[in-house]
């Protein structure tokens, strides 16, 4: 990789990285939490919501189909057979 590629990359990982800040800033605003000074709540207080994918992968593992839950985890992350199951713990 030469210096201009690598320049170009980290021109565009700070641009990302400022995007990401930007977005968190927003977050932090609609949950009314201040970034500087006091904060109007608690941060730890305000329980993560759980995306549904991975809510119907804990569903399908409380129920005993692990075979769904394989296959679910499989279509979200992308990964081989064996991962699945090391991510699943089977």
């Amino acid at each position: 990789m030469d210096e201009q590629e690598l320049a170009r990359r980290i021109t565009s990982l700070g641009a990302r990285m400022n995007r990401m800040e930007t977005m968190m800033q927003e977050v932090l605003i609609h949950l009314g939490i201040h970034t500087r000074g006091t904060s109007g709540i608690n941060p730890v207080a305000v329980p993560p919501e759980e995306r549904p994918e991975i809510g119907a992968i804990r569903e399908a593992l409380l129920s005993g189909d692990k075979m769904t839950a394989v296959k679910l985890y499989r279509s979200i992350y992308g990964v081989s057979m064996k991962e699945a199951l090391d991510a699943l713990d089977y």
